[in-house]
């Protein structure tokens, strides 16, 4: 009789621990609701890795995409003045055009400068897309403590020419 017992008393041991434990962990974990790991989820989550609160001042070139035979390139002094609050960035995007460069001889170039509101999410080290205005079209960005890098990810109007480099001031 001794022997039946200790050959299958690590069973019953075994047994008697899953028996107990299983419902209590189960139990446990019935309202805990699981969220899918998603970059979405992980990018949400992200405090901004800096303060993009000042101006910041940089150089771009713009040129109309409406027609590619006959446009003007404008380059210009590009003025950021930002405001962060968390994650949320509001400001004022200004572009102070220069003398336009015509494609050919049949197309007239006038120079001006554009203000516009703007705002957008940061997370982490990144903007997320954000428009200037309905002409300027979509950007994204990305920044260190002291330069923000701008470029275009939908073209309307005004196609950008290359990136907008910006430096604090």
């Amino acid at each position: 009789m001794k022997s039946w017992f200790i050959k299958f008393k690590p069973f019953i041991l075994i047994t008697t621990f899953v028996v107990i434990t299983v419902p209590i962990v189960f139990y446990t974990l019935k309202d805990y609701s699981f969220k899918p790991i998603t970059i979405n989820n992980i990018l949400s989550k992200l405090s901004p890795a800096g303060n993009l609160t000042g101006t910041w001042f940089g150089r771009a070139t713009f040129k109309n995409a409406d027609n590619p035979d006959f446009y003007c390139s404008f380059p210009g002094n590009v003025t950021l003045t930002l405001t962060q609050k968390g994650n949320k960035l509001n400001g004022q995007f200004v572009f102070a055009e220069e003398k336009g460069i015509p494609s050919n001889d049949d197309v007239a170039c006038e120079e001006g400068t554009d203000s516009f509101q703007i705002s957008a999410i940061v997370n982490g080290s990144r903007i997320e897309p954000f428009n200037i205005a309905n002409d300027y079209g979509t950007f994204t960005g990305s920044f260190t403590s002291d330069t923000l890098i701008l470029n275009q990810s939908k073209v309307i109007t005004f196609e950008l020419v290359g990136s907008i480099n910006l430096i604090r001031q």
